[in-house]
């Protein structure tokens, strides 16, 4: 059943915009923003990960799986991430490496 409108009755009421919290001296403008890559990663930087055996290798940043090798120019948060390099097969965790990146640079992890 449709609901029926009764001439002469107005439009729905307009709604007012959600308001933006307060800020205090004490914030930075961005709190929050930066997500789980922590207060320092304030841009990206792009991540590339090798193989060099005969095998495609899981990628992992902090916990979280990226994808395969082989991996070109993936932006991630600047900041400091631990990259793995797991077989998917053994679950071996082929190579580990804590890794600063920079705002616009780009870092190359490669299978040891």
């Amino acid at each position: 059943m449709r609901p029926t409108r009764l001439a002469g009755s107005a439009a729905a009421p307009e709604r007012t915009p959600a308001r933006e919290p307060e800020r205090t001296a004490d914030s930075p403008p961005d709190a929050g923003a930066a997500g789980e890559a922590g207060a320092e990663a304030k841009g990206f930087g792009t991540l590339t990960a090798k193989h060099t055996k005969d095998r495609f290798l899981n990628i992992v940043i902090d916990g979280r799986q990226l994808g395969t090798t082989p991996l070109f120019r993936k932006s991630v948060p600047a900041g400091t991430h631990t990259i793995e390099l797991i077989d998917p097969q053994t679950s071996e965790v082929v190579t580990r490496r804590t890794v600063k990146v920079d705002v616009g640079q780009s870092v190359t992890i490669v299978e040891q």
